[in-house]
């Protein structure tokens, strides 16, 4: 495993055909990505409403979850950074989210943007403002490693104890 920098950048270009990049996104999910040595697990905003999703992509190997999103302000304020922090927490690694920033869409408020990257305690070391920037962030993989050693966690979970509701 090696340790790296992220660099992410706020943008308010817009998607040509939004149907097809989140199709891509999906695809690409269920086999993450390697760059450089380091397994990233994909998704896309909304799926950080679904803690599972994250789980899976970090028992299957994923090192660095990356949340692209586009969260509009009303409610980025609130549902954005929370749920983030808790994905590194429950999955023991650092979260890399880039966010959209301004106007994206002209028939929709703007972007809430605030990109960001968490550490695997939940702690936020560097994010962005209101303002088209880049953030950078340093992901250290011998802590991830040293946090699962010693908190066990993902190792310790029991699926047999619980199912899912038939609906």
């Amino acid at each position: 495993m090696r340790d790296g920098c992220v660099q992410m950048t706020g943008r308010a270009d817009k998607a040509a055909n939004l149907a097809q990049v989140e199709s891509l996104v999906a695809r690409a999910a269920e086999q993450g990505a390697d760059l450089d040595g380091l397994r990233i697990g994909l998704t896309i905003c909304y799926d950080v409403r679904f803690p599972e999703f994250d789980c899976v992509l970090a028992l299957a190997g994923a090192q660095l979850p990356t949340v692209p999103a586009n969260f509009v302000a009303h409610t980025g304020k609130d549902h954005w950074e929370t749920p983030l922090r808790a994905r590194g927490i429950d999955n023991q690694c650092d979260v890399a989210a880039p966010a959209r920033i301004g106007v994206v869409f002209p028939d929709r408020p703007p972007a809430y943007s605030r990109s960001l990257i968490v550490a695997p305690w939940g702690v936020v070391p560097v994010t962005a403002g209101d303002e088209e920037t880049v953030i950078v962030g340093h992901i250290d993989m011998a802590r991830v490693d040293t946090m699962r050693a010693a908190l066990p966690a993902l190792r310790h979970r029991r699926p047999e104890t619980y199912r899912w509701p038939d609906r």
